[in-house]
């Protein structure tokens, strides 16, 4: 009798442990996309923003919040998404970046820093020794937004410097205001970041909204922030291809429907995250089918690193697995 209840409950254990097991996998399976919300139809994204100051800098976050209400409705308009940001300021970012560049990093990110024209302030942080111009090692940054779990975007008051490519095709550094980069411990969209440099001296400027607006709009798009900068046919999909003639130079028809066409996939990818935290993922499989159908254009007109490329694809395979597709 005891035999028999003593494998009884074996049984139980080992059911336990299964299902354990099971969910533990399916969580891991989608890993990402936390941060959709839906009301009345609308996909509204919470998102936190970090503003990092060095130990002789003060700014008060209440300033980006001014900024923020100034391109919110742009975004909206442009992306058909609403954002939800949370901006904090930590009170030691020097300490608070030192301590995690001290862990397990990304073993892609190697730096090429090795010009006797930059002086190391710490970790992160050089000067350039003629014009004494200080910069945030791209490569270090990278490493901190690879391995913290804090922030989607990361706001800071010096240009980064590009010291490594994801593709190991390195030729010269070079300075940057935005760069996305690969934020394992972030959950809200992609697993990807934003670093985004301000000018802390003059905060309310058009550069920083600039600068700010491409950052958001480059997170919730999941998309390279230099190609916003340089290529971009800003053609809402409530405005008409005549109307955005009339205002920009750059954009030709082409342009006008391929932006319009990604924006379209884009909302109907942040659907799906949307269905997959409410667990209704399984019942609108089709829609999973629907978006792999056009995925190398989605893919090549977010015109990431290929190393992004795959991550993302990486993730997009454990939803169709989800679906068993």
């Amino acid at each position: 009798m005891h035999n028999s209840l003593l494998k009884k409950y074996i049984i139980i254990f080992l059911i336990l442990l299964l299902n354990l097991s099971y969910c533990k996998s399916e969580k891991n399976l989608a890993n990402f996309g936390f941060g959709v919300e839906k009301k009345h139809q609308n996909i509204i994204i919470y998102l936190n923003a970090g503003i990092f100051t060095l130990r002789d800098q003060k700014i008060d976050k209440e300033i980006f919040e001014k900024i923020l209400n100034q391109i919110e409705s742009e975004i909206r308009n442009l992306t058909s998404i609403e954002i939800k940001p949370i901006f904090d300021q930590p009170q030691d970012s020097v300490f608070i970046i030192e301590n995690v560049l001290k862990r397990k990093t990304n073993p892609d990110i190697h730096s090429q820093m090795k010009d006797n024209s930059y002086t190391f302030l710490n970790p992160f942080l050089v000067e350039d020794v003629k014009n004494y111009q200080k910069y945030f090692l791209s490569s270090s940054m990278n490493q901190y937004l690879f391995r913290q779990v804090n922030y989607d975007i990361i706001i800071i008051p010096y240009p980064l410097l590009i010291d490594f490519s994801y593709s190991n095709k390195f030729d010269k550094f070079y300075s940057r205001y935005i760069e996305i980069g690969f934020a394992k411990g972030r959950t809200t969209l992609d697993q990807l970041g934003i670093i985004v440099f301000l000018d802390y001296s003059n905060p309310d400027s058009s550069e920083n909204v600039n600068r700010l607006k491409t950052a958001f709009i480059s997170f919730i798009l999941g998309i390279n922030p230099d190609y916003l900068i340089n290529n971009s046919c800003n053609c809402s999909i409530h405005t008409s291809y005549e109307d955005i003639l009339k205002t920009q130079n750059n954009c030709d028809q082409k342009k006008c429907s391929d932006f319009k066409n990604f924006i379209r996939m884009r909302n109907q990818l942040l659907h799906l995250y949307y269905l997959n935290n409410k667990g209704l993922l399984t019942k609108n499989c089709d829609k999973i089918g629907k978006f792999n159908q056009n995925l190398e254009f989605y893919l090549k007109f977010t015109h990431l690193d290929l190393y992004l490329q795959n991550l993302f694809k990486k993730n997009f395979e454990n939803l169709k697995k989800k679906c068993n597709l």
